[in-house]
């Protein structure tokens, strides 16, 4: 089940629609036998222990540890001991897009290297600090009624990933490290992910990536699928999006130097790649983070 076929299962308080589902540690028993797919899933077991299934691997999660798991994984809850105390948070592509903007608390390279056993074990008070941001995040989403919702749980998310990324990259080796300890397929979108952050503004066709990476485009497209869980186009496409939201909040770059930044022929094809992105021009955009503020 993904997020918007689960959200139904829980109580109002614990989701924001077709943004977030934050299942707290009162709920989290109710996902006892459920296959959760198709989701970026993070859980937080603060204590107590439960058995979690990751793609057919059976793993005893003890407290003091962090999932943090890609869309290409099927997660299973397979028991939650009394004593658990664990929270679950979904969130769609679009809430922590505009949610996070061009930040990225835990590059993707991070989490290709773990995706088999997603498993980041933290101190007490490392996921005493987690905890805390994850009840303040529940209660801004229960607060139906607080004039400002969505944005206070927008900003109590990204408070969220910053403490949380914060333990992620502080337990985690380098990058150079962790490329050693890839499957072929895993280093192959790790050197995708590190080419594309390098060349995104200048180069958004696939045929230069795989080029620079010895195979085809079709292949390169198969091996990223099935990976990252999308296509290497989504992959560039998003990291324009999210550098091009970040530069929209600065009022002194024009759009048309926007647009040239970014690597686009005119200010034409960048506004129209922006509002198939995002669903609006790059000047509502910019004008609706303005009454934001």
């Amino acid at each position: 089940m993904n997020i918007h076929e689960l959200m139904p299962k829980f109580p109002p308080s614990c989701y924001i629609k077709e943004q977030i589902l934050l299942i707290n540690p009162n709920e989290f028993h109710r996902l006892e036998g459920i296959d959760i797919d198709s989701s970026r899933v993070f859980i937080v077991v603060s204590e107590g222990s439960i058995d979690i299934n990751f793609n057919g691997k059976r793993c005893h999660i003890e407290s003091c540890s962090c999932i943090d798991s890609l869309d290409t994984v099927t997660i299973r809850i397979e028991k939650c001991e009394k004593d658990a105390r664990a929270w679950c948070m979904l969130v769609t592509y679009t809430f922590a897009r505009n949610s996070l903007k061009n930040f990225k608390p835990v590059p993707i390279e991070k989490l290709l290297q773990t995706q088999d056993i997603p498993i980041h074990s933290f101190t007490k008070e490392t996921i005493s600090r987690v905890d805390t941001q994850l009840s303040f995040l529940a209660d801004a989403i229960a607060a139906k009624n607080h004039y400002y919702h969505n944005e206070l749980a927008a900003v109590f998310y990204k408070s969220m990933c910053l403490e949380l990324g914060n333990a992620i990259m502080s337990n985690e080796t380098t990058i150079d490290d962790m490329q050693q300890g890839c499957r072929r397929s895993e280093a192959v979108a790790l050197d995708f992910t590190k080419l594309v952050t390098k060349y995104f503004t200048r180069q958004h066709n696939i045929d230069f990536y795989a080029q620079a990476l010895n195979m085809s485009a079709k292949h390169l497209t198969r091996i990223i699928k099935n990976t990252m869980g999308r296509t290497p186009h989504t992959v560039i496409c998003d990291e324009i999006t999210h550098e091009a939201m970040a530069l929209l909040d600065d009022d002194r770059m024009t759009i048309g130097l926007i647009s040239e930044k970014l690597g686009f022929s005119d200010q034409a094809a960048f506004c129209k790649f922006f509002k198939r992105q995002v669903s609006i021009s790059p000047t509502e955009y910019r004008l609706k983070n303005k009454k934001s503020d």
